[in-house]
Order: C-alpha cells, then sequence, then structure tokens
C-alpha cells in the first residue's frame, strides 16, 4: 500500500509532467528510405485543422524532396508526437 506522501509525490510528477509535453498531431508520409516525414504539425487539442496549403516542398534529413498537393493530404499518415 502507497503511503499519502509517495502517492502525492506521484501525483505532482504526473502533473508536472502533462504541463512540460505538448502534444501535436501530424500529417506526413513515409519516404523511400523509410523516414517518416512531416508536413503539417498542430497543437493537439486545437480547435481548427490547419489551413492546407495549394502546394508544399519538403524533404527528409536524407535530402529526398517531395511536393505535395492539396489533394495529396486525405491520403497521407496522421500521428502523434510528443516533445516537452
Amino acid at each position: 500500500m502507497l503511503s499519502d506522501a509517495l502517492r502525492w509525490a506521484l501525483a505532482l510528477q504526473s502533473a508536472v509532467y502533462n504541463i512540460a509535453v505538448q502534444k501535436y498531431l501530424c500529417i506526413g508520409y513515409d519516404c523511400v528510405c523509410g523516414e517518416r516525414v512531416e508536413v503539417l504539425r498542430w497543437l493537439q487539442g486545437e480547435d481548427s485543422f490547419p489551413a492546407i496549403p495549394p502546394a508544399i516542398t519538403v524533404c527528409c534529413r536524407r535530402g529526398h524532396v517531395a511536393t505535395m498537393s492539396a489533394e495529396m493530404f486525405a491520403i497521407m499518415e496522421q500521428w502523434e508526437v510528443e516533445e516537452g
């Protein structure tokens, strides 16, 4: 059985983690080299989806360039990212 002090310490640690960590939703694709490339990112919980540009050019860390049209956003993957 956990003591009250230990329960309080664990609750405080959890609260600090939740404040310090930002959670984002991302849309992107897997590059030909296997790297996951983010095309759009926005803070999770925001009421509005970010504006989709008519076209956007992105590249992975290895330099593989891809230009995405607005129509391609419908078939891209979505995932969560935590930073903090």
